[in-house]
């Protein structure tokens, strides 16, 4: 869809997310044990590949936007995945939601407020992992004393902007796994083990990202 709106010259493309999916999206994130990324769901606005995704509908319920669509006689369109009990989304809704609701009436607020509050939580990591990302930083690479000063949760944050800038994707057990290399390694020389497919590298006291997109 972004390259369709790029081709025709749009900066924003309207998506018909309500509070309903962003309700299932926080359920599937705590499902997977996200972090605070994750458990902020989906945010209203976004830029993505040149082109701004926006959700004015967060705020609706299903159902309202349901009646409205009805009353007014403004077709719409039944996904299938939406009824497949192959799909964990469509099993949290349908099997999930209904309990859910029968405990706390307001759920829909009430778990949009913790995915607002998470999206809060992941913008302050962000900013403070910029910041020791540039005190760790040099021009050719991350100074690994000044790493193994941050105490682990700030090490993981920094490691994952680290790669994300160098244009690699990973998850959890990687950057995990990465930090525990950084606490272990001797000062010197040693390559350390693929990450997203690069292979990152410790030289004279640097932590270098080599190869990325092959090792």
């Amino acid at each position: 869809m972004t390259r369709a709106a790029r081709d025709r010259g749009c900066r924003w493309l309207l998506l018909g997310h309500q509070a309903d999916d962003q309700a299932e999206s926080l359920l599937l994130a705590l499902l997977r044990g996200a972090g605070p990324r994750g458990l902020a769901a989906m945010p209203e606005a976004a830029e993505r590949h040149g082109i701004w995704l926006g959700r004015p509908l967060l705020g609706c319920a299903a159902d309202a936007l349901r009646e409205l669509l009805d009353a007014q006689q403004v077709p719409y369109v039944h996904d299938a995945m939406n009824t497949d009990p192959a799909f964990r989304r469509s099993r949290i809704r349908h099997e999930l939601l209904p309990v859910i609701a029968r405990l706390e009436p307001g759920w829909r607020n009430t778990l949009a407020r913790s995915a607002q509050l998470c999206a809060l939580a992941a913008q302050t990591l962000d900013e403070v992992a910029q910041r020791d990302l540039r005190a760790c930083s040099v021009p050719e690479g991350l100074v690994l004393s000044a790493l193994r000063a941050l105490p682990d949760a700030r090490l993981s944050e920094v490691l994952r902007l680290w790669l994300e800038q160098a244009g690699l994707r990973t998850h959890s057990g990687q950057i995990d796994n990465l930090l525990r290399q950084v606490r272990a390694t001797a000062r010197g020389a040693g390559k350390l083990r693929v990450v997203s497919g690069a292979t990152t590298v410790l030289r004279h006291g640097r932590l270098l990202v080599l190869d990325v997109g092959g090792t």
